[in-house]
């Protein structure tokens, strides 16, 4: 609370609510108000609204007046063992008498039982991902638990024990069958890592069960993060395990809101009060389960925890024509069954009315977000406050208020509609309006029309996760670093500001549509004031269609950014008719909906994949049309700002294969379409820009066109420029586009450079002539080397200008001499160009060998120590800022010798854990190919219970 001192609004009586249980238990709460509660954004959001626009009661918390048992409540992040608390241990394991025989487990040189400073524990070695090692416990639902365990190590651990949520009692290979797998697991809990010093150290974390939740397995996993962590540092990852625990608990009515108090917070939020949440709150269960949860139930949205007895007061005079919008749910650690009554009032002129109720009960008729509104006009021009009041009869209810939020008109100048439409692996080719010979887009080429076409874009990714996320944040993956979490579902790291959280801040109703599961929970959602996705195994574009027009129904008389994604034409492809066989017809054998085999295929079969293809670009053109339609209908088009944009490509046999993100970087695969259709009189329509562009250069477009501040640092430049006047002598844009396996390519209209693998010094390079071998069949690295050499140090420039840690670069004035640096202080260097080094003993690194150019070597490494340049005793060297053309200066003024520079700072690049699914992630990203085999997948986990 910044040291402030929470002081008395104004006395008054509450309306009499009787008295409730937890309010006996409970020491009197206090009328404050909240000097501490608003968000970092809320300045802007209340400026931008006056007495027009939107007003969030969320960001006018520091001057609301707060009755709720929050107040006296200290928050808690874990529910570990307090005297005054109730537990039962469920579970407990020393290793002391442990049998790995009779328990079924492998014992092997990778996992045993040994003697330590403890007695006898576990260890853990080598690398595989997944071993038979779990015990099955009963579990009931809704019920609060904690596990524990104590471990070892000397380096970040290759696997640990999780404990794993199921709908039913199983046993590991159960757990391990795909089919059961899908269906049965619900979360996983991740123990927090220890830190690798070599002393016993002791990890918990506690959760609440889900709902339907019948079993726990505590289990050992490794996951794809670790395996990554244990590549870069280059080591086996032993550790001693020890002491395994797992309990229930039974807290008191104070203590699950205090549990509940420190989770999910909202970005700005002040944890001493733990009001403004924002986070997926409510239960999930199978798809294939007998009470599947409503979709909705899958969204991510801004909150007001108030555990009864609540009340939240906001003082606010209003304009013409006011109106209140909400949601409201019980959050899923209510317990069964128990009801809840939430209640808005009005205090006006000294009186207080009410203005609308409702009550709810957690069962699963009721466990969802309900909307409401409150017409307010009847108020205009009056001082008035308006109450968000929550009471019950029962203790562990958890009621939650969603995005409540004052609408008025807006009576500013400009877009009030900005919306992006992202369709999901669309190559630019096979677009009518992209000269392809096929009437596949007829919409989107009607919206070309309109507005300004791109013919030159790449993407920043070959897959979604990087790709999205550069084109949320105007930076390229290099920085916002998805690849490092060693998974295919990467984070988004929430230091970054997004697109999203732009409008949000500048007054804006913020919202996403969306049915694609690498993009769930992972960070995608920030900003968002409502984030709908629901990571489905099959999804049409019918059903975004239907959220968008619900969206339109509920939100288009206010300012609002819209991301509305389409996953089709992804597979599996499964377009109705008439577009199942627009182009052609399933091959023979094959069923509906299709995947593409990864094992090769015949030509008839290849020919049908590709007709296939185009009959979901024609399915997903005409459903966008049916939503421009709709807007148009509306008299909402006009003076709209929308954008249309993909994020990769999609291989269609060019290569050898079919598909995307595998690590390939052909124009098949990066060449994405872009078209923005700004406000009417902005731009001349129908207008077509050669000039070469990347995906992400819409994030800072979108900001401007809207009048929205536009944010420092990015990568991405706005394409408002290019918009109107002469383009023909527009500099092209550089594009790098980054795949698995560390892969890069550096794109300019006449030339493709592209590094296979720079973390692999045995990996080949290609170049390609665009002007006379546009299908980027031959190879001429070895014919062109002055280019070549040109893009490779383009290549070099920027992962040493985006990728943090250390580089060393060695110059050596002639090529073929024999060259010889001991380089102290250095660990774990990965090989970027020329003489690879050579670890000797800890902190050395020797680099020997002949210079094929100048550039003689360089590479990234991990600091340990001072740096030293040959004897230990020379002078110490420091890494100096790279910036962008060092490497060029040094090349054209040589200084022979080393040199060190850093990268950018990563004090802020802490990366996220794993992903985390439900059963409907997983079952939805097998069946779209992004996961093998179930004993090749990783675990699931819940970030909400960390």
């Amino acid at each position: 609370m910044d040291g402030a001192v929470c002081i008395m609004a104004r006395h008054r009586e509450m309306s009499r609510t009787p008295r409730t249980p937890i309010l006996r238990m409970l020491i009197p709460f206090v009328l404050l108000a909240c000097p501490g509660c608003g968000s970092s954004t809320s300045s802007s959001s209340e400026q931008q609204a006056g007495t027009t626009g939107s007003i969030r009661l969320a960001d006018r918390l520091s001057g609301a007046s707060i009755r709720s048992p929050l107040t006296e409540i200290q928050a808690r992040k874990t529910l570990d063992f307090t005297e005054d608390m109730r537990s039962q241990v469920l579970f407990e394991e020393d290793f002391e008498e442990f049998d790995l025989q009779q328990a079924g487990w492998p014992e092997n040189s990778e996992g045993t039982v040994v003697e330590t400073d403890r007695g006898r524990s576990f260890r853990l070695t080598g690398r595989t991902r997944v071993k038979r090692r779990a015990w099955t416990i009963p579990a009931e639902p809704g019920t609060h638990y904690h596990f524990e365990r104590f471990v070892r190590s000397l380096s970040p651990l290759a696997a640990d024990f999780e404990i794993v949520e199921v709908h039913k009692s199983m046993s590991i290979d159960e757990l391990l069958a795909s089919r059961s797998r899908i269906t049965s697991l619900s979360r996983t809990h991740l123990v927090p890592p220890p830190k690798p010093n070599g002393t016993w150290q002791h990890g918990s974390v506690s959760f609440h069960s889900m709902p339907y939740t019948r079993a726990f397995l505590i289990v050992v996993w490794a996951t794809p993060k670790r395996l990554a962590e244990l590549d870069a540092a280059h080591t086996g990852g032993e550790a001693w395990f020890d002491d395994i625990r797992l309990s229930r608990l039974d807290p008191s009515p104070q203590q699950s809101i205090a549990w509940m108090k420190a989770q999910d917070l909202a970005e700005g939020a002040d944890p001493e009060w733990g009001i403004r949440k924002r986070g997926q709150f409510l239960p999930l269960v199978s798809q294939r389960g007998a009470r599947a949860s409503p979709e909705e139930n899958y969204s991510f949205r801004y909150g007001l925890y108030s555990p009864p007895p609540s009340e939240l007061g906001f003082p606010l005079t209003l304009g013409a024509q006011a109106l209140l919008r909400f949601s409201y749910c019980l959050s899923r650690m209510t317990q069964r069954r128990h009801t809840a009554r939430f209640e808005v009032l009005v205090e006006s002129m000294g009186k207080r009315e009410l203005l609308w109720s409702d009550s709810l009960t957690a069962l699963p008729k009721q466990w969802h977000w309900h909307e409401a509104q409150i017409d307010l006009s009847a108020f205009e021009g009056q001082p008035i406050e308006i109450l968000l009041r929550t009471s019950a009869d029962d203790d562990y209810t958890h009621p939650m208020w969603g995005n409540p939020v004052v609408e008025m008109p807006f009576e500013g100048t400009g877009a009030s509609h900005v919306i992006l439409i992202a369709v999901d692996t669309l190559r630019a080719d096979r677009l009518s309006c992209y000269s392809y010979d096929r009437q596949t887009s007829p919409h989107i080429d009607a919206l070309a029309a309109d507005g300004v076409r791109f013919d030159a874009v790449v993407s920043n990714a070959t897959w979604t996760c990087p790709s999205f996320a550069s084109i949320f944040t105007g930076v390229v993956p290099s920085r916002h670093r998805v690849w490092d979490s060693g998974a295919l579902w990467a984070q988004l790291p929430a230091h970054f500001q997004t697109l999203a959280e732009s409008f949000r801040a500048a007054g804006w109703a913020t919202h996403s549509i969306a049915y694609k599961a690498p993009i769930y929970r992972s960070g995608y959602d920030q900003g968002f004031d409502v984030s709908f996705n629901v990571p489905r195994t099959l999804a049409r574009a019918d059903d975004n269609l239907a959220k968008a027009l619900e969206w339109l129904d509920r939100d288009s008389q206010r300012r609002n950014f819209l991301f509305l994604h389409f996953d089709d034409p992804h597979q599996p492809f499964c377009q109705p008719a008439p577009f199942d066989n627009a182009f052609g017809s399933l091959a023979e054998g094959a069923e509906w909906p299709y995947s593409v085999p990864l094992h090769p295929l015949n030509k008839e079969a290849r020919l049908s994949a590709g007709d296939l293809y185009d009959g979901e670009v024609a399915y997903v053109d005409d459903r966008i049309g049916a939503f421009l339609d709709e807007l148009k209908r509306r008299g909402l088009y006009d003076e709209a700002v929308i954008v249309f944009v993909s994020d990769h490509g999609e291989e269609l046999w060019e290569h050898g294969g079919f598909g995307h993100g595998q690590g390939k970087l052909f124009d098949e695969g990066v060449r994405v379409p872009l078209i923005v259709k700004p406000a009417a009189g902005a731009a001349v329509p129908g207008r077509v820009v050669q000039t070469q562009v990347r995906a992400f250069d819409v994030m800072p477009t979108l900001l401007e066109l809207a009048g929205v501040a536009v944010g420092e640092n990015l990568d991405a430049q706005s394409l408002v420029p290019l918009l109107a006047g002469d383009t023909s002598l527009a500099p092209d844009r550089l594009a790098v586009t980054e795949t698995f396996n560390a892969g890069l390519s550096v794109r300019t209209p006449e030339w493709k450079y592209i590094s296979r693998s720079w973390r692999d010094p045995d990996s080949s390079e290609a170049l390609f002539d665009l002007q006379a071998d546009p299908s980027e069949r031959r190879n001429v690295a070895a014919e062109q080397p002055v280019v070549a050499a040109r893009m490779r140090l383009q290549v070099l420039d920027y992962l040493m200008l985006h990728r943090s840690g250390c580089y060393m670069v060695a110059i050596e004035s002639g090529s073929g001499d024999t060259c010889d640096w001991l380089v102290h202080g250095m660990e774990s260097p990965t090989h970027l160009h020329g003489i690879q080094g050579r670890p000797l003993e800890e902190g050395q690194v020797r680099f020997e060998g002949k210079a094929a150019d100048p550039l003689a070597a360089v590479s990234r490494f991990v600091q340990v120590a001072s740096l030293h340049v040959g004897d230990a005793h020379s002078p110490e060297r420091s890494c100096v800022r790279y910036r962008a053309g060092d490497l060029e200066r040094l090349l054209l003024a040589p200084q022979e010798g080393v040199h060190f520079f850093g990268g950018p700072s990563t004090a802020k690049e802490q990366l996220l854990p794993p992903q985390v699914m439900d059963p409907r992630q997983l079952e939805a990203l097998r069946a779209m190919g992004y996961l093998g085999d179930d004993t090749e997948s990783p675990p699931l986990s819940d970030p909400t219970d960390k």
